[in-house]
């Protein structure tokens, strides 16, 4: 029977994972998931592509929200607030999307711009305020400041599969997922239609693909080749490489928000192949 492996969220984008039991989830994805981010002076997005020096920053929960920190240095961090009252607004692009953000503590910014050397914004995603429209879904939806689509699902089974090929385990987190399914064969996600978790339905939107951050290890800077190398072989369609596929939460059962845990039950529907 298939089961939950792990969740995780990545509450600024392009910064550490928080491995999660449960979560709450709305259409725009997991609770906090790529809620804030990183942008320069006009606005433009910063991630791990442009900075590797990002994958050094870790993040981990505390009570009243989130504490950031380099990884070989904890105490050199600072505290992001789950409920900031901010009031100063910019605008800031994602990929071709434009759209109007709230500018988070400036203490975030501030550690952000010295660690990058650069001077650089901490942006908080405003409800609704980035509206996906896309061929592969029916109807626009609310995303956050995901690259594209509001919640990423990777199958261990196929990491495994992975692993064997490089000759090495490969860390499932390379592939920065947002949920790890256990007990499914490799590879079978590429012809799931639908998920429920729990009382949570869930839409596939389409297979990941997959980009130069997944070749980032944990605690380097440096840009290798693997995986996209090993998988180019045998993952590749076109131009692109997948790994891994998106998924929507439906709204059939709350509007709002819903719930999963890692002990909900899983049932899947699978097309053939």
């Amino acid at each position: 029977m298939t089961t939950l492996g792990a969740l995780y969220i990545y509450p600024v984008k392009s910064l550490g994972s928080i491995k999660l039991t449960e979560t709450q989830i709305f259409e725009e994805g997991f609770q906090y998931d790529r809620l804030w981010m990183i942008v320069d002076e006009l606005g433009q997005c910063i991630t791990q592509r442009e900075a590797p020096i990002l994958n050094l920053i870790q993040i981990k929960l505390i009570d009243n929200g989130f504490y950031i920190y380099l990884n070989d240095q904890p105490k050199n961090g600072f505290i992001l607030e789950h409920d900031e009252l901010l009031k100063q607004k910019m605008n800031v692009t994602i990929w071709s999307s434009e759209f109007l953000t709230s500018v988070s503590n400036p203490i975030g910014s501030v550690w952000l711009s010295d660690y990058l050397k650069q001077k650089v914004h901490l942006v908080k995603m405003d409800k609704n305020q980035r509206i996906k429209h896309t061929n592969f879904y029916p109807k626009p939806f609310s995303i956050n400041f995901s690259d594209g689509y509001p919640i990423h699902i990777i199958n261990q089974a196929s990491v495994d599969d992975l692993s064997n090929r490089l000759g090495y385990q490969i860390e499932p987190l390379q592939f920065r997922p947002n949920i790890i399914l256990n007990n499914l064969k490799a590879y079978t996600e590429d012809n799931i239609n639908r998920i429920q978790i729990g009382n949570v339905h869930f839409d596939i939107i389409k297979r990941c693909e997959r980009c130069i951050i997944t070749t980032l290890i944990k605690n380097s800077i440096q840009f290798g080749k693997e995986p996209l190398k090993t998988l180019s072989g045998y993952r590749k369609s076109g131009n692109a490489i997948h790994f891994g596929i998106y998924a929507i939460a439906k709204d059939d059962l709350n509007p709002e928000s819903q719930h999963i845990s890692t002990n909900d039950r899983i049932e899947l529907t699978i097309s053939e192949m």
